[in-house]
């Protein structure tokens, strides 16, 4: 599996908070800002708006241990 390039980061329901600041990486773009994601903890693949998603900076990453 590669790196996670991603966190998901929206929070608006339910579902939503328990996917927030997970990390991701992106496994496929679909139609209309979709994609497919894959979280790095889990395995678990979602469809998304690619809006949720915030790219991680590598100096951040290496803070975040």
């Amino acid at each position: 599996m590669t790196p996670p390039t991603h966190k998901y980061h929206w929070a608006n329901n339910e579902k939503r908070k328990t996917l927030k600041g997970r990390k991701c990486r992106i496994v496929a773009y679909g139609r209309m800002n979709s994609c497919c994601i894959e979280f790095e903890d889990t395995g678990q693949r979602e469809i998304v708006s690619k809006r949720a998603l915030r790219r991680i900076d590598a100096n951040q990453d290496r803070m975040d241990g």
